[in-house]
């Protein structure tokens, strides 16, 4: 039987209950009630601010159309465990800030107790609608767990459910919802102890912009059972051409997680920028708590795409040791954690920082220990880049579940991320993908330190792949080890474009082209392909290239970097050196020899047409 996705991380918790029923009732249409304040009080509970003059449920749609400057308060103070605050029939929604002109402000506020509070809010929520603009916040969220025996030393603050969530949805449209805490821990990273749950979360879409800002607090969108629509969607326009614009800010050890349906056999469950829209997922920085350190960070367990179809453009940013976990959809035979650059769209990934982290997943399943192996394509029918930098981590292994008891007995489903097996990262996938990796700066902008690749191989594929070098290292110890294969003869760009980089490992199996613009590369062992060498770059090396050019200012220099010793290049194929290009040697004396002066070689195993303006360096390179 094939393993299934779900995500159970706490015992003793009410999960997904009233998320995972999915109502077929139709929709009746009735009397629209809307909010007028009447009572003066902004209180959204006091029956007398509504138009019908009745206590609030969503048996019908609401709207907040505009609150005048004031913030209309939605108190869980006094909500009981298992009534719904704001019942219906989860087919209706409330809208904050409808319709053009409109602005509208709701704060929900709640008190922590010594029990377990949940909310349900037995609909949806539409904050920023039809042109209007609305602002939803919700503070200082707790969930503490520290003694989960004692009901009198933990507390939490209620977690609000909700069946969907869009903000900015529509043509001019603005919306924003602000969730601030004080960071999530270890134990808090997990289902049901967010403070807003939501089967659908879109954010931007239709036209309008929406702002998700989480400051140590946390999200979570999908249900473990559901129908085959994305769960979670970040800036999507329409086929007309209408785009959305959606941000989400994730910081101060706030958590957002996306799991999608476990059992779903449809799309994957989430996707940043699709259909002309535009999306931007930003995660930064991490705070402690109780000597524990809580990355600011945002899990897809289901799968992910950024930048999908023509005139799209999805981008996430990891930085100042912030991180970001994708897991492949349980419908990807390939395994692919994530897609950057989809039907010719645009997507690019920002890793940067130390201790940023981006962890890539196959298939993972509760409660199993061992999981499946991830991939990611960068650029896999579109255009994608991924970018590592000043000592951010980007790793492709496996996630397992492992179940934990703490001291007060609480337990848990514990994610552990295993890299002793590496998974594969794909540059240009498809005939049409075009796949960058920057280890460093992109080209084109300033060099950055360079940040670490965790993967079994590289694989150019049938579209345009290139890995660009385009770093501040110039202490001739940076070594690129990771293996570089062409999926077809020619495929593959390696470009050099700032810093020393050093390829130690036999890489034969890449026949694509290699490009030295700016610093030096280093070939120790074998580099297949060809070589072309620009004004500013440098090949050394004692390994063997294949046919080369060099043009004006173009440097070759056989030998390690900084090396005394005599030493020997190989170029197996031809060597073209145009007018301007410049022949580096090492050159010592032996007297013991007949001939005394010894010098760096060139050892060229096919036609040399060499123009060169010779230089000699009697100590090093």
């Amino acid at each position: 039987m094939k393993k299934t996705n779900i995500r159970i991380f706490k015992k003793n918790l009410i999960l997904l209950s009233i998320l995972s029923v999915v109502s077929t009732a139709p929709v009746v249409q009735a009397a629209e009630t809307y909010w007028n304040n009447a009572n003066g009080n902004n209180q959204f509970f006091d029956e007398n601010n509504w138009s019908n003059n009745s206590t609030p449920t969503l048996n019908d749609d609401l709207y907040i159309y505009d609150t005048g400057h004031q913030t209309v308060e939605l108190s869980l103070a006094t909500v009981d465990y298992y009534t719904p605050s704001l019942g219906g029939d989860n087919n209706h929604t409330l809208f904050i800030g409808s319709d053009s002109g409109n602005s509208a402000s709701l704060k929900i506020t709640s008190t922590p107790g010594n029990y377990q509070s949940t909310t349900y809010i037995s609909g949806s929520m539409a904050v920023g609608s039809h042109g209007g603009k609305g602002v939803v916040e919700y503070h200082d969220y707790i969930f503490d767990a520290s003694n989960i025996e004692d009901p009198e030393e933990h507390a939490f603050t209620p977690k609000i459910y909700l069946e969907s969530l869009s903000i900015g949805s529509g043509l001019n449209s603005d919306g924003l919802v602000s969730l601030t805490g004080s960071g999530k821990s270890s134990s808090e990273h997990m289902m049901s102890s967010s403070a807003f749950m939501v089967r659908e979360l879109h954010i931007g879409t239709d036209g309008g912009k929406g702002v998700l800002h989480v400051d140590g607090s946390n999200i979570e969108a999908g249900s473990m059972y559901g129908n085959d629509r994305r769960s979670f969607s970040l800036g999507q326009g329409t086929d007309s051409g209408i785009a959305g614009t959606g941000t989400i800010n994730i910081l101060g050890g706030g958590k957002m997680m996306v799991s999608g349906s476990a059992y779903s056999e449809g799309a994957i469950g989430a996707v940043i920028g699709e259909s002309q829209g535009k999306g931007t997922l930003n995660l930064s920085g991490s705070v402690m708590k109780n000597s524990e350190t809580i990355q600011s960070q945002a899990v897809f367990a289901q799968g992910l795409e950024v930048g999908v179809n023509a005139g799209s453009l999805g981008s996430i940013s990891v930085l100042d040791g912030a991180s970001l976990s994708t897991m492949a959809s349980n419908t990807d035979e390939s395994n692919i954690s994530a897609y950057i650059g989809v039907d010719n769209g645009t997507g690019s990934v920002l890793v940067s920082g130390e201790n940023s982290l981006w962890k890539a997943s196959g298939h993972t399943s509760i409660p199993y220990e061992t999981n499946e192996v991830g991939h990611l394509s960068i650029g896999e029918s579109g255009t994608g880049s991924l970018t590592i930098a000043n000592g951010g981590v980007v790793s492709l292994g496996s996630t397992g579940y492992f179940y934990r008891y703490n001291d007060t007995g609480y337990s848990s489903y514990e994610p552990v991320f295993d890299n002793s097996i590496l998974g594969d990262l794909y540059l240009g996938n498809q005939v049409n993908g075009v796949g960058t990796l920057n280890i460093g700066g992109a080209e084109g902008h300033a060099p950055q330190m360079v940040g670490s690749v965790e993967v079994n191989k590289i694989i150019f594929g049938a579209g345009d792949g290139s890995i660009v070098f385009n770093h501040t290292d110039l202490s001739g110890n940076y070594t690129f080890t990771t293996d570089l294969v062409s999926s077809a003869e020619g495929k593959g760009t390696i470009k050099q474009v700032n810093g020393i980089t050093e390829f130690d490992t036999d890489r034969s199996l890449f026949s694509g082209k290699t490009e030295i613009t700016g610093g030096t590369l280093v070939v120790s062992n074998a580099l297949g392909g060809s070589m072309s060498i620009a004004e500013r770059g440098t090949l050394a090396g004692t390994g063997m290239v294949g046919t080369t050019t060099l043009y004006n200012g173009g440097n070759i220099s056989p030998g390690a970097v900084f090396s005394t010793s005599p030493q020997t290049l190989t170029i197996n194929g031809d060597l073209t050196m145009q007018s301007g290009s410049h022949y580096t040697v090492n050159m010592t004396t032996d007297s013991a020899l007949e001939n005394p002066y010894v010098s760096d070689l060139l050892q060229v195993n096919g036609n040399a047409l060499p123009i060169w303006r010779w230089c000699h360096h009697a100590a090093g390179r």
